[in-house]
């Protein structure tokens, strides 16, 4: 296995939100870097699809901005990229076929539904691309915006896995990252891998092992999966006003739906996204979520007709689609779930501040840091707190650190 033979400042392993940060960051501030990411794209799990007759885009993954006072709003208005704040407003569907009204509805938002940790509050919290894609703030801070240059510190490797990490506990040579067919050398590395990912890796992915508190971390935080299915149509059919729909059952239905088809009711609601008005996104959650992944599409087209007729149907017309897709965020294999939660053995104990602590030397050098969603104490499961957890490593690295994303 061939051996990189001149070593880099850092070595950031994951493309990701905090990934892109952490890098661009360091590269800006005048650190040599190496990005490897395993994928054939940079976002992680931030992946805009342009639609295929150039109509508008469908965020796979990450699909807002939560807080238009964030330094990403700052970012955006800096390169005159427009984002407006999203209306809220949900219409609630019955299994019925009913419009529930306000009263009536056991939840009234289609963002009730959501982990505590991604739910916004007010419209003002909840910003959206209206064409963009989240791919352009990636864009903005590695200067490839507009056909920018990059950046002339940042090297980037894409379809490079990551298969061990080998540091030297007492302070002597460089850290070493191993991949299939060449070993990376740097002073340091930071690890943006996703938790999903180091829950099943973990013990075989870094040499010396992780420390007893981290692997309590790792294994205690948990992590959740929410899908998307993506239907396309020829035209619109379902009501332009709210963008959001709630999918509420009756007992009555849900007691008649059997066991084996139960997963269904984990399909809470549908959404059409701004940038892509002849797309409809059903939200799936829970195991459902995992089993959606591994449905054949033709079964998969089947029932979301079914249900998008049981829940529409009374107040529009429904039309076949031409295709119909699904993300696959738990079973993807560098991936493991699209988000972190808190649990009860997390949220009173100092498990992901132990998540982002880094391993240093004997002689007190960082030698392996950490970032991602994760990571962050307060902001997980959000886009902006990934970012945040890549400049706060970025930090720890540079003295007097003053970069302008």
């Amino acid at each position: 296995m061939e051996t990189a033979r001149h070593p880099y400042d850092t070595i950031v392993i994951g493309l990701g939100c905090a990934g892109v940060a952490a890098a661009s960051a360091l590269a800006k501030a005048g650190n040599k870097v190496l990005a490897l990411e395993s994928n054939g794209r940079i976002g992680g799990r931030v992946q805009t699809v342009i639609s295929p007759s150039n109509s508008g885009v469908i965020e796979w993954g990450a699909e807002w901005i939560h807080g238009a006072d964030n330094f990403i709003n700052s970012i955006l208005k800096k390169h005159n990229v427009l984002v407006l704040p999203q209306s809220l407003e949900t219409m609630t569907l019955r299994s019925d076929g009913s419009v529930a009204t306000p009263n009536s509805s056991k939840n009234s938002s289609f963002f009730d539904l959501f982990e505590i940790g991604q739910r916004p509050e007010t419209n003002e919290e909840l910003l959206c691309w209206h064409g963009y894609g989240y791919k352009t703030l990636l864009q903005i801070m590695l200067n490839t915006y507009n056909n920018g240059p990059g950046l002339p510190n940042l090297d980037v490797e894409l379809k490079t896995m990551v298969f061990r990490i080998v540091w030297p506990r007492d302070g002597s040579g460089n850290v070493e990252v191993h991949c299939a067919t060449k070993v990376y050398i740097a002073s340091n590395v930071i690890v943006t891998t996703p938790l999903g990912y180091l829950k099943k890796n973990h013990k075989n992915f870094f040499n010396p092992p992780l420390p007893k508190k981290k692997v309590e971390a790792i294994q205690n935080i948990n992590t959740g999966t929410i899908n998307k299915i993506v239907i396309k149509f020829n035209e619109p059919w379902w009501p332009k006003k709210p963008s959001f729909f709630k999918f509420e059952w009756t007992d009555d239905d849900v007691a008649k739906i059997p066991l084996q088809d139960s997963w269904i009711t984990q399909i809470f609601g549908a959404s059409s996204p701004s940038g892509c008005r002849k797309s409809l996104i059903l939200w799936v959650r829970g195991t459902a979520a995992e089993r959606v992944e591994k449905m054949a599409e033709h079964i998969l087209r089947q029932t979301c007709m079914k249900l998008l007729k049981r829940f529409f149907g009374k107040i529009s017309t429904t039309q076949n689609p031409w295709i119909v897709q699904c993300t696959t965020w738990s079973s993807s294999f560098n991936m493991g779930g699209s988000y972190s939660f808190e649990s009860y053995d997390t949220a009173y104990t100092r498990g992901r501040s132990d998540l982002a602590e880094p391993l240093v030397d004997a002689t007190g050098e960082l030698r392996v840091l950490f970032a991602g969603e994760a990571t962050h104490s307060t902001k997980f499961s959000t886009t902006h707190g990934a970012i945040e957890t890549g400049l706060r490593e970025a930090r720890r690295l540079v003295s007097n650190f003053n970069v302008e994303m």
